[in-house]
C-alpha cells in the first residue's frame, strides 16, 4: 500500500475520528458493481466461510 495510506491508517487507529470513513459495510460484497476491485485493505470474516457454498468462488472475490 502507498506510505500516505499507510499513515492514514495508523492515525484513524490511534484516534477514531472519521471512523465512518475508514471502516465501511458493503454488500454483496462480491459483485463487482458494488466492490471496485483492488479497494479493499482487508476482510473480516468471523464464523462465515464454512457456511458458503462456493468456497472457491468467495476466495476469488475476496482476492479481487
Amino acid at each position: 500500500m502507498r506510505p500516505d495510506r499507510l499513515e492514514r491508517i495508523r492515525r484513524f487507529i490511534v484516534s477514531d475520528a472519521g471512523a465512518e470513513l475508514m471502516i465501511q459495510y458493503h454488500a454483496p460484497w462480491f459483485d463487482a458493481r458494488v466492490i471496485e476491485p483492488e479497494t479493499v485493505d482487508m476482510v473480516y470474516s468471523q464464523a462465515v466461510l464454512e457456511h458458503v457454498d462456493d468456497l472457491a468462488g468467495i476466495y476469488r472475490a475476496m482476492h479481487a
